[in-house]
């Protein structure tokens, strides 16, 4: 026998029948009709109902607590359909300013706007933008990987060639890190827009 609390005293028996039959009575005298009064031997309990309702709460807030932690996990493991980055790149022309808006069909095919244009460190670069095409998987962690080509430009400025990119979004699928697929071209970063 021990003591749990104040209320309740108990047989702590270590066969798993004898465990079986401990919950069972603790059930049945928490509520009484439902279970066959043979298994209340095993337990002297005042105010056991009380117990059992206290523990039925906190069982189900974690499984409400849990549930939207899966939902949330869910959520993130999935490829969006549209996802819009911000962040920059690197080329000969020096740090650009770059925005990407990608658009991902069933089984990964995608669609992409590349937009460039001055950075806060090299105010010089002129805007332009191109469309992309090429594919969005998921890793089986979670990210994003990105291999994307360039398919015709919107606004082209004079001197200017379009360039591929490769990359892979953190797990929780709010920054890409990858490489612009160009010679002397180096990395990109981006953060993902809230809500896109």
């Amino acid at each position: 026998m021990f003591e749990v609390g104040p209320w309740i005293y108990l047989w702590a028996p270590r066969s798993w029948s004898a465990r079986r039959d401990l919950s069972r009575a603790l059930l049945a005298d928490a509520l009484p009709g439902l279970v066959s009064p043979r298994y209340h031997d095993a337990v002297r309990c005042a105010g056991s109902a009380k117990i059992v309702l206290a523990l039925t709460v906190l069982l189900l807030a974690l499984a409400l607590a849990g549930g939207s932690g899966r939902a949330r996990a869910d959520s993130a493991r999935r490829i969006p359909a549209i996802s819009v980055w911000t962040g920059s790149y690197v080329c000969p022309q020096g740090v650009t300013a770059l925005r990407l808006s990608v658009t991902t069909r069933a089984g990964g095919a995608a669609v992409a706007t590349f937009e460039f244009g001055p950075h806060s460190n090299n105010a010089k670069v002129p805007r332009g933008e191109f469309l992309m095409t090429g594919t969005v998987r998921m890793l089986p962690r979670g990210q994003l990987q990105m291999k994307l080509v360039p398919d015709r430009w919107i606004t082209r400025p004079e001197g200017w060639w379009m360039v591929g990119l490769s990359a892979t979004s953190d797990l929780e699928q709010q920054t890409l890190e990858g490489r612009i697929n160009a010679q002397s071209c180096g990395e990109l970063s981006a953060h993902r827009e809230a809500g896109l």
